[in-house]
């Protein structure tokens, strides 16, 4: 709903390492349709209120393989992570790689965190990959599953949105 609201385009899940939350293989087709079908409607309900033309697209369930595929399909990628001191700050992200993106994609972490062979699979892409992909730190606070997607969303609609 909140991440509608701020004009994100698209969502994907993700399965982690850490995950809590896991996909059921054992769910059958009408569990699935009425899952998609409560987001469908939370996305509908949030783009009126929002006054948005264009719906945020619900995606499959992904596996972290097909998450890093994906990286290809963006301009900028952003993994946003605990504080590091080798890590991007949001004003500098702004100001050296916003600007020059179209496609963003931002990843956020299961509850605990990203694991070490993820955060490790994150920096090979990085180096093997021919697209802008920055692991990002949102400060110095540690942030929830639902607050770090707000809060970077928010900094980046109100950076694309005034130098537009």
């Amino acid at each position: 709903r909140r991440l509608v609201e701020l004009g994100c385009s698209n969502y994907q899940p993700v399965i982690m390492d850490k995950s809590i939350i896991k996909v059921d293989n054992n769910m059958n087709e009408k569990q699935k349709n009425n899952r998609l079908l409560r987001l469908e409607k939370i996305v509908k309900e949030a783009s009126e209120q929002s006054q948005r033309v264009v719906l945020m697209n619900v995606k499959d369930v992904i596996s972290f393989k097909g998450l890093i595929d994906s990286f290809s399909n963006y301009d900028l990628v952003l993994i946003c992570h605990v504080a590091n001191k080798n890590d991007l700050n949001t004003k500098e992200l702004i100001n050296k790689y916003l600007k020059d993106a179209n496609n963003v994609l931002v990843v956020v972490g299961p509850e605990s965190g990203f694991s070490n062979n993820e955060i490790k699979l994150f920096n090979e892409a990085k180096t093997k990959m021919d697209i802008s992909v920055h692991i990002v730190s949102l400060g110095k606070r540690v942030l929830r599953t639902e607050t770090a997607p707000l809060s970077i969303m928010s900094i980046l609609s109100y950076e694309v949105e005034n130098n537009e």
